[in-house]
């Protein structure tokens, strides 16, 4: 992806979310971070994802996060599109470097998450909405964090 998306459009790329994170249980579903580096040119990088098979969904309840997603063939994968460099940008790595580096955050953590989907929470609506709690908690220990 990294070489078909302008890097004045796009500086930057992560992989976030439970994936990135080795060890911890995960949903089958690469989670990616792209950087814009200019908010106003949101449009044009949303032609280009949605041009290599995304489907757009917006910012989907999330000011300043463009949401979208791919679901062909066997790898899933979902985009966040958020302001490279900016406040969202720097708390998404940090939590993603913070449960790297602490094991025992991470167990919290998949163990939230089992919890969650145990106790029925059977849409993505209602997982993310449930996990709120315990992202705010691991996000101001990542606040924190020092690598």
């Amino acid at each position: 992806m990294r070489r078909l998306l302008p890097s004045d459009l796009a500086p930057e790329i992560q992989h976030i979310g439970s994936t990135a994170v080795p060890g911890l249980d995960s949903k089958p579903v690469i989670d990616l971070m792209v950087g814009l580096g200019e908010p106003a040119r949101i449009a044009e990088i949303v032609a280009y994802l949605e041009q290599l098979g995304y489907e757009s969904f917006g910012e989907a309840g999330v000011p300043g996060r463009w949401a979208l997603r791919r679901r062909d063939g066997s790898q899933h994968y979902n985009i966040a599109v958020i302001a490279f460099d900016g406040e969202r940008w720097r708390l998404n790595l940090a939590i993603r470097d913070f449960l790297r580096a602490n094991a025992e955050a991470a167990r919290t953590y998949a163990l939230a998450k089992w919890r969650i989907v145990d106790g029925g929470a059977d849409t993505l609506l209602a997982y993310s909405d449930a996990k709120q709690a315990i992202i705010e908690t691991i996000a101001e220990q990542a606040r924190h964090f020092k690598k």
